[in-house]
This record gives structure tokens, C-alpha cells and sequence, in this order.
């Protein structure tokens, strides 16, 4: 599906490419040990990005932990601290 589902900062993402980018970062999250059930901390604006890890996660059964880029090191530690399981 060619369809476009988002344009962002001269960027456009299409169904298709969502998928393929999408299964390739599960990939290489896979390789680095992210498992189902496992936490992953993202700092990412609200961008292509963001949306990209965010269905690379579904796909490995991984839980997203949001945290706003620009926290402070004592904000991502409450973020993480709050997630309660180990986080990637």
C-alpha cells in the first residue's frame, strides 16, 4: 500500500515504507537483545522517527517508554524508575 500516512519535515511515509523501515530497526533491536515484555526507553520529537520505533517495538512485543527529548538526566532517571522492569 503506496498510500502516504505522514509528512513531516520534508519527509513523506507511506504504509509500505513504515513496514520495511519498521521490520528492519525490530531487526536490529532484536540483535541487540530487546525482547517481548522488554522496556525501551525513546527520546524522540514527534517526528518519522518516533513512529518508526514506535511499530519496531509492536513488533518485537517490546513497551514503549515515551520520555520527552530535553528531560533533564534526573527526569529520564523518573521516567525509567517509574517503568519498574529493566529498560533497553
Amino acid at each position: 500500500m503506496d498510500s502516504v500516512i505522514s509528512r513531516h519535515q520534508n519527509q513523506c511515509l507511506t504504509y509500505d515504507a513504515l513496514d520495511a523501515s519498521s521490520t528492519v530497526l525490530a531487526h536490529g533491536l532484536w540483535k541487540q537483545g530487546v525482547r517481548k515484555g522488554d522496556r525501551v526507553a525513546v527520546s524522540l520529537g514527534n517526528g518519522i522517527e518516533f513512529t518508526l520505533a514506535t511499530y519496531a517495538l509492536f513488533k518485537l512485543g517490546a513497551i514503549l517508554v515515551s520520555s520527552p527529548p530535553g528531560y533533564s538526566v534526573f527526569g529520564l532517571w523518573l521516567t525509567v524508575a517509574g517503568a519498574v522492569e529493566p529498560v533497553v
